[in-house]
């Protein structure tokens, strides 16, 4: 026989043993999973068209909360396989869903053959959910960040069979880099507020109550969120960890050691209280909140100087109950302002012309021992008026009661309290976001407290140290959420609003390599015309001076030289923050 016929016999063999063998392996179930270029079968085994991005298997209904795109799970070396949550039509009930793959080259058959059992039947689901082949088989996993029975989290995945995922959970080990930092996000985590397109604790502890109808938006995973808007007047969440809305039958508060999340003041009403737990008014309240209605003026990063003048007699009682007087200390602390023993003589809100409109208001974060307030903690100027802020309130040591306390904004650090106090109690009965426990107490001698008006974004509260490092990255991945660039520090936003307010140009920020520490240059005479051949975004950046800082010409004018006007500052930020 010819060799030539030959060859083309055996060709036409491997390809009829080739189709019987595809045909077969679809009938059985093999999936693909893993997303690859290429693959002798991708050609031959295109995506279904009855099932995929923009069709659904008539009889059910997707989940679009979770996972939904294509994978490999039959091994062909191309992602043509679409997964994704689905529940039967009519059923209107969670404990029905699964997680089905409809499989390249069925068309026309059933898209969910190939599943998990359903959560009725034991299977666990996540918002935190991905596919990976964490067995280097060739097919992907179905994976989320499941609660474990000790508290903790982990990243669990139902591996891709022959025929269908397993029905058991197996630990991914080696997840990511996204899916690592959300791991680390879980980790200590007491409760977990995102407010992103819905108002669920992640942390599976709460119970949330809302007032004055307040909702979200709950269009599934937006690519830019608003986070959850309290309308001043009525809008408030109520939270516990029981059926009461107490806290004390599942969470230790007294072991709290961080809360951090974005907050966005639209206006800036009296004694805002982002949160505040505790039994009532004065009585074993945690709470971080804005002193009155904003500062008027901007100010500069220090304890406000005691006025010279008369002032009015304050008892021992009333002294104690509203500075840190009382706490274990021989000597008078610094005077303080509280903003709430004050004669109600301010406007609600400052006219919008005026331009002593308060742009910038001071953070408070209080701890109180039943009567007793034992610590007080005020960032003067940290708070901007309708601008995405990152607030961060942590334990700096491990000491089980009187931890040094820290307080970042945006990243940075902005207060530092030694020898502080966590929550003294446990059992608290009044817990809310965007309310204080002193809206309802009234006096002729102080401005009630008003309801938070505003967006809360991603609220946490920790039972370990928040990490600077974690801090940054809950900083990063916020921005990214929330669609915003990198926001600026405390002392960007304060020069930034000198600047506006004095009607000059901005100021410039550079880095002191001796002092670890921004500077502010100030410019001391206009810029000069571009000489010839100079490029046209170059500033001349020796015509800045120190400003009170004590960084001399030159070491700022050689850190940044070189740099275009619109890099200089940028990088410098960037080398010196971490971002």
């Amino acid at each position: 026989m010819d060799k030539y016929l030959v060859i083309v016999i055996l060709t036409f063999v491997i390809a009829a043993v080739g189709v019987h063998f595809y045909s077969y392996a679809v009938q059985e179930g093999f999936l693909n999973s893993s997303e690859a270029d290429g693959g002798f079968f991708s050609r031959y085994i295109p995506m279904r068209g009855d099932v995929g991005v923009e069709a659904e298997e008539a009889g059910f209904r997707r989940d679009p909360r979770f996972f939904a795109g294509y994978a490999d799970i039959q091994r062909f070396g191309v992602n043509h396989d679409f997964c994704r949550m689905i529940e039967p039509e009519g059923r209107n009930d969670p404990q029905y869903a699964f997680f089905a793959c409809a499989l390249a080259g069925t068309e026309n058959l059933s898209g969910t053959e190939f599943r998990t059992e359903t959560v009725k039947e034991g299977f666990k689901r996540s918002r935190d959910d991905y596919m990976r082949d964490t067995m280097k088989s060739g097919r992907q996993d179905y994976c989320r960040i499941l609660k474990q029975d000790d508290g903790s989290f982990q990243s669990m995945c139902r591996r891709a069979g022959d025929r269908r995922f397993t029905k058991r959970d197996f630990l991914d080990p080696n997840p990511g880099k996204n899916v690592q930092t959300m791991l680390e996000f879980y980790d200590g985590i007491m409760m977990w507020l995102r407010l992103r397109d819905d108002m669920v604790d992640y942390a599976g502890n709460l119970l949330v109550s809302r007032a004055g109808d307040i909702t979200i938006d709950e269009e599934p995973n937006p690519p830019k969120t608003r986070g959850l808007t309290f309308n001043g007047i009525d809008q408030y969440l109520r939270i516990g960890d029981s059926q009461s809305l107490t806290f004390g039958d599942t969470l230790s508060l007294r072991s709290m050691r961080a809360v951090s999340m974005w907050v966005y003041f639209e206006e800036f009403t009296n004694n805002a209280h982002i949160f505040d737990f505790g039994n009532g008014s004065g009585r074993d309240n945690v709470w971080l909140g804005i002193v009155g209605r904003g500062s008027p003026s901007i100010q500069d990063s220090t304890i406000r100087a005691v006025s010279q003048g008369c002032v009015e007699e304050v008892r021992p009682q009333t002294l104690m109950a509203t500075t840190s007087a009382n706490v274990d200390d021989f000597m008078c602390p610094l005077f303080e302002v509280t903003g709430k023993r004050v004669k109600p003589l301010i406007p609600r809100k400052a006219p919008k012309s005026s331009n002593e409109e308060a742009r910038m208001a001071d953070l408070v974060y209080e701890v109180w021992d039943a009567k007793d307030r034992k610590m007080r903690i005020t960032v003067p100027n940290s708070v901007p008026l309708r601008k995405w802020t990152h607030i961060a309130v942590t334990a700096a040591t491990n000491d089980a009661f009187r931890p040094d306390i820290k307080i970042f904004i945006n990243g940075i650090q902005s207060a530092f309290f030694p020898s502080g106090f966590l929550p003294q109690t446990n059992y608290m009965t009044n817990n809310y976001l965007g309310k204080s426990n002193w809206a309802d107490a009234t006096s002729q001698y102080e401005n009630r407290d008003e309801l938070f008006k505003g967006r809360i974004f991603d609220f946490r509260a920790y039972n370990t140290i928040m990490s600077e490092k974690k801090i940054g990255e809950s900083v990063k991945w916020g921005t990214k959420l929330l669609g915003i660039p990198m926001p600026q520090s405390v002392m960007e936003l304060q020069a930034a609003l000198k600047v506006e307010a004095a009607n000059e140009k901005p100021l410039i920020f550079a880095y002191d390599t001796e002092t670890p520490d921004f500077k502010l240059l100030e410019r001391k005479m206009p810029v000069p015309k571009r000489k010839e051949g100079q490029p046209r975004d170059r500033m001349q950046y020796n015509e800045y001076v120190p400003k009170k800082t004590g960084i001399t010409q030159t070491k700022a004018t050689d850190k940044i030289k070189g740099l275009s006007a619109s890099e200089g500052p940028k990088k410098i930020i960037k080398e010196t923050s971490g971002y």
